[in-house]
């Protein structure tokens, strides 16, 4: 049964994206989750498409709709302040001075024309390809959401116990650099009709 009112209907979606994607691309990415997943120590975690906000691989355990749910939300929550947050290449009006930082531009809010929050709606916009985004946020005493930028469009969000990625983090970290290596070289061949590079 699904709902416009939760995150069914979104559910519904990536089980129906899934059949009807190359069922070779979708166990590759299903394999890689499998393997990192557990050699993270994390209790569940999701592909996310995130412009659609529907997951496009997952690992083998169950999907529990709460996590989803709250995975889902994490996504748009960091799409929404990504647009807050976006850098910009001009910092100031040409009639005031520039001013000069020592680190580099900090980070400015770039409101777009006419003020519309909606001006900035690509992922690729607000994530340049090798400005890879992360976040991170502990939900319960026990429980982070981890979010780490794949590709453009694809994104890792997972469900890790508090102490393990507190303990862990730099091993995690490293795992997710060789996991997006290999998503961005099965997209790669993907795109390229089944040829590898």
């Amino acid at each position: 049964m699904t709902s416009v009112y939760d995150h069914t209907t979104h559910e519904a979606f990536s089980r129906i994206v899934q059949r009807i994607t190359s069922q070779v691309h979708i166990a590759a990415l299903e394999n890689l989750m499998n393997v990192l997943t557990p050699n993270c120590s994390m209790a569940k975690s999701f592909l996310f498409d995130v412009n659609l906000r529907i997951y496009v691989a997952t690992d083998a355990s169950p999907v529990d709709p709460g996590s989803y749910e709250a995975c889902s939300e994490y996504v748009q929550t960091i799409l929404t302040f990504a647009k807050l947050y976006h850098l910009s290449s001009t910092l100031t009006s040409p009639t005031t001075p520039t001013p000069q930082y020592p680190s580099g531009p900090p980070l400015q809010y770039k409101p777009e024309a006419g003020g519309d929050a909606q001006s900035v709606n690509s992922h690729d916009e607000l994530f340049p390809e090798g400005e890879w985004a992360s976040s991170f946020a502990q939900l319960l005493p026990e429980t982070t959401l981890a979010y780490w930028q794949i590709t453009g469009s694809l994104a890792l969000v997972s469900l890790v116990r508090s102490d393990v990625f507190e303990t862990k983090r730099g091993l995690i970290e490293y795992n997710v650099a060789f996991f997006r290596d290999a998503v961005q070289k099965i997209q790669s061949i993907v795109m390229s009709g089944g040829k590898p590079a």
